[in-house]
């Protein structure tokens, strides 16, 4: 299974990114995460303090000021050959990420793959 970086931007909503870890750990994903957190220091701090909780997962953890799109600053933390941007409010499946990056392993005249969507 190819590890693909997921890169999520948040702010103030350090429940939503709490989720999101619970889900990926529940789902085994071998896919690091890569955080870009704006929030204010009290809902930073939470999600700070909770990270350390996710033993099964790769996170780094990223505080940008808030105000401008500080996504680049995350690239020189990123070793893998993929990436996905997601929102904190989203979950996808982590063998739907990994599908998409075999899929353009394997196709090299593609560029994006968008993977498969459960509603």
């Amino acid at each position: 299974m190819t590890k693909v970086a997921i890169i999520i931007p948040t702010m103030n909503r350090p429940n939503f990114m709490l989720r999101q870890f619970k889900f990926y750990e529940l789902m085994n994903s071998p896919h690091p995460i890569y955080i870009s957190d704006s929030s204010d220091l009290e809902n930073a701090e939470k999600l700070k303090q909770n990270i350390s909780k996710f033993k099964n997962l790769n996170i780094t953890y990223q505080w940008d000021p808030p105000g401008k799109d500080c996504m680049y600053r995350l690239t020189s933390f990123i070793k893998e050959k993929y990436c996905i941007q997601m929102g904190d409010d989203d979950l996808i499946i982590p063998n739907t990420i990994a599908e998409c990056a075999d899929f353009l392993e394997s196709h090299s005249d593609y560029g994006t793959c968008l993977g498969k969507q459960v509603n």
